[in-house]
């Protein structure tokens, strides 16, 4: 009987508990490539969505990756096109699956080469909405 009321008494602390400020908050998709103008490199970040739903109809990002290693990073935003290759595919594969398969923010950057230098993505409740 104690174990009923000390249960009890846990739930009604926790339905008790003030709400998150952020509840149903939704961060807006946006789309966005730069090339350094010392030709260093340049970077995209964005959400998938947000260049599907662009109004330019040429606006895409793909992110192309075989069996035997090749991985490559590409967009195309306002007409320009921007491009780079990942070192192997075996250290990028987790990132396009994840990025693919949610509408999570992502960042890929590129150095003077026209190696992808730095990625990630980042997903939480505000990026759920398909």
């Amino acid at each position: 009987m104690r174990r009923i009321l000390t249960l009890i008494s846990s739930i009604g602390l926790v339905a008790l508990a003030p709400a998150s400020a952020w509840a149903g908050s939704v961060a807006a998709d946006t789309a966005s490539c730069t090339k350094f103008s010392d030709g260093t490199g340049g970077y995209c970040t964005g959400t998938l969505r947000a260049f599907r739903q662009s109004p330019n109809a040429s606006d895409q990002v793909t992110f192309y990756v075989t069996p035997t290693g090749l991985a490559t990073f590409q967009a195309t935003l306002g007409g320009k096109s921007y491009a780079c290759m990942f070192a192997t595919a075996a250290t990028v594969m987790q990132f396009v699956t994840a990025v693919t398969q949610t509408n999570g923010r992502f960042l890929v950057s590129w150095d003077a080469t026209g190696g992808c230098s730095t990625s990630y993505y980042y997903q939480g409740s505000a990026y759920t909405n398909y």
